[in-house]
């Protein structure tokens, strides 16, 4: 519904043979130098128009040094967007899209003759889509991503050096993720007086909703497709590129960043459904080609070209990935696994593993107070006092030389001492043949008479 109240009817899917108007798409772009004082001039280049092959996206990322890696950039895109322009309805896309970025690489291979700076070049991902699909064609690590539902698939394969050891099985991707050469390509504009342009095969058919995001390494450098996929569902073309430059920036912003996020609103088939881009759960699809695998690192980064390393040839991807319809279930999901809680026969939950956590709980609290008990019994044992056995002296008068009676084994005290006062009494004496005491009583001797009570 229009914002005057009129009803707006539903795009249709384009015919045999007609052209794909403008409104059957909408396509947003953001360009942004990123965050390092060192790299403030915009290597990056990219465009989006709608030529008589279809509508053309392309993003280019210049290397070689500040000037030269601009003004190769730059060359770089207007030979295309001419290319195109001169093309007529009758010539075959993917031969337009191979043929303009040859002679995009002648332009920036001749630009290198004119300098002295260092050879300038450039890499180039681009793609055009009419009403046969989308085709794609790339030079280098920039990248294409497609947003299906709530699925997200890389397009594109880096040409560098760490997805050759990577295709080669030498390298894992979470190593060549940090390796030291993450940032050297095998193929740019440029470099060398012919290119070899990889081209999709076959057009990528799409279904209304489904999106195609191009981007620079700025960008895949420091934002994972999850976070791609998250902020394309959720917002239009323009606003989804400006915040994937933000991303970017808030992660650093390390290199120039650019991005083109192209959404269709018709389908390019009949069979497929319209998809949505705002609900549901939303999964990566993480394949083999163009998986994430350049270093978040801060400071300056410069893409440099270098030798093809040698190894086993990988031959390209069929069509540069997986045909629609997409079937994330053969891909892992890059989202945490959450295992569902064991049911019944009957749907319920089961309490059998609550049941076994409560009993092996208390025999936990058992076993613990069993062992506290052990140990209280022998601590109680190691500090039990020994009795205290009293020994009085025998019935009868007190001899006079002596004031107390003191057992068979004790030596007798000769020194001299104060005399007990007549009269006095001790206590009775306790023999070995008397019982044990029952019960233990505290040591009582008969009281001392202080030496100044002698007569």
């Amino acid at each position: 519904m229009t914002d005057d109240g009129r009803t707006q009817p539903s795009p249709q899917p384009p015919g045999e043979g007609a052209a794909l108007a403008a409104s059957s798409l909408d396509c947003g772009m953001r360009t942004h130098p990123g965050r390092d004082p060192e790299k403030q001039v915009n290597e990056d280049a990219g465009f989006h128009r709608m030529t008589p092959l279809g509508y053309l996206a392309v993003v280019c990322d210049g290397m070689g040094g500040h000037a030269g890696g601009q003004e190769a950039s730059n060359l770089a895109v207007e030979t295309i967007a001419r290319e195109f322009e001169r093309a007529g309805p009758q010539d075959d896309v993917k031969e337009v899209l191979r043929r303009s970025i040859e002679l995009a690489n002648a332009a920036v291979h001749a630009l290198g003759h004119a300098t002295p700076r260092a050879r300038p070049g450039s890499t180039v991902v681009a793609i055009v889509a009419s009403e046969a699909g989308v085709d794609v064609a790339h030079v280098g690590d920039s990248r294409v991503y497609r947003v299906h539902g709530t699925s997200i698939e890389p397009v594109t394969r880096d040409h560098s050096a760490v997805q050759q050891l990577v295709d080669a099985g030498v390298l894992t991707y979470e190593q060549a993720k940090v390796h030291p050469e993450a940032n050297k390509i095998t193929r740019a504009l440029g470099m060398a007086e012919n290119v070899e342009v990889e081209v999709a095969r076959t057009a990528l058919p799409y279904a209304p909703g489904d999106t195609f995001v191009l981007c620079s390494d700025g960008l895949s450098d420091l934002v994972e497709p999850r976070d791609i996929l998250g902020i394309v569902t959720q917002g239009a073309p323009q606003q989804a590129a400006g915040q994937l430059v933000e991303l970017a920036n808030a992660r650093g912003g390390h290199d120039n960043i650019t991005a083109v996020v192209l959404r269709l609103r018709v389908s390019s088939r009949r069979d497929l459904a319209p998809t949505a881009v705002d609900e549901g759960p939303r999964t990566v699809v993480h394949t083999a080609v163009g998986t994430p695998i350049m270093p978040k690192v801060s400071g300056v980064r410069e893409t440099v070209m270098m030798t093809p390393v040698p190894g086993p040839s990988v031959p390209p991807a069929q069509a540069s990935g997986p045909q629609l319809p997409l079937d994330s279930s053969s891909y892992p999901s890059l989202a945490p696994s959450r295992r569902p809680p064991a049911t019944t026969h009957s749907g319920a939950p089961s309490r059998a593993p609550l049941l076994i956590g409560l009993v092996l709980g208390l025999l936990g609290v058992a076993t613990a107070l069993y062992v506290f008990y052990r140990y209280w019994q022998e601590r109680a044992g190691e500090h039990r006092v020994a009795p205290t056995v009293t020994i009085a002296p025998p019935p009868g008068p007190v001899p006079a030389s002596s004031a107390e009676v003191r057992p068979p084994d004790a030596v007798p005290n000769t020194a001299p001492g104060p005399t007990p006062p007549a009269g006095s009494t001790a206590a009775p004496v306790t023999t070995e043949d008397d019982p044990p005491l029952p019960t233990l009583a505290p040591h009582t001797t008969a009281p001392r008479p202080h030496p100044s009570h002698h007569p």
